[in-house]
């Protein structure tokens, strides 16, 4: 999995995500949980512990099976925009680059 981190403004940016070798996720939980990995060993954003959450099962008003990532305070938040349009893992393992939004509510 390469990463590259875009940033757009002061307090949010782009996450690109593209295949690197032949690692296959196949379910998006799976795609989020590998992602979730490498920014805590990346200390993305000075944060040394990030983890995926599922969108509906924190109050957010979206079908089951939405995943975002975020941090113990939750104060960093990465997430797919796109997520009404397209799977993320369905993406991923076809090659093409997902491009994720992150935003920090510090």
């Amino acid at each position: 999995m390469k990463i590259e981190i875009e940033e757009k403004g002061i307090n949010c940016g782009r996450i690109l995500v593209t295949k690197d070798g032949d690692n296959k996720t196949n379910k998006e939980s799976t795609f989020f949980y590998h992602l979730a990995k490498e920014l805590s060993n990346m200390s993305f954003c000075g944060e040394k512990h990030f983890f995926r959450k599922e969108m509906a099962k924190d109050g957010h008003m979206v079908n089951n099976g939405v995943y975002y990532i975020t941090n113990k305070d939750r104060s960093v938040r990465v997430y797919d925009a796109n997520y009404a349009m397209r799977d993320s893992a369905e993406c991923f393992d076809k090659g093409s680059t997902v491009d994720l939004v992150y935003d920090v509510l510090k």
